[in-house]
């Protein structure tokens, strides 16, 4: 599994779902859903220039991103 973090930009849907104004952040292949902890999204997080606190939200990998479905928040 890939991890993909979109980064200071925004979504659109208009009336597909885009990105806009942000950076994007992609890590390998060599990610296993069932292994992945927070710890881990943390330090991939902290890698990409995010100081303080901050939101994390995911789409499964088996979903589609759509408006106002398919995206989850992770909680901590």
């Amino acid at each position: 599994m890939k991890i993909k973090f979109h980064h200071k930009g925004y979504f659109i849907s208009d009336p597909v779902v885009d990105y806009k104004k942000g950076e994007i952040y992609e890590f390998g292949g060599e990610w296993d859903i069932d292994e992945v902890n927070l710890l881990d999204l943390d330090k991939l997080v902290r890698e990409i220039g995010v100081k303080g606190s901050y939101q994390l939200w995911y789409v499964s990998p088996s979903a589609e991103l759509c408006w106002n479905k398919g995206v989850s928040q992770v909680t901590y």
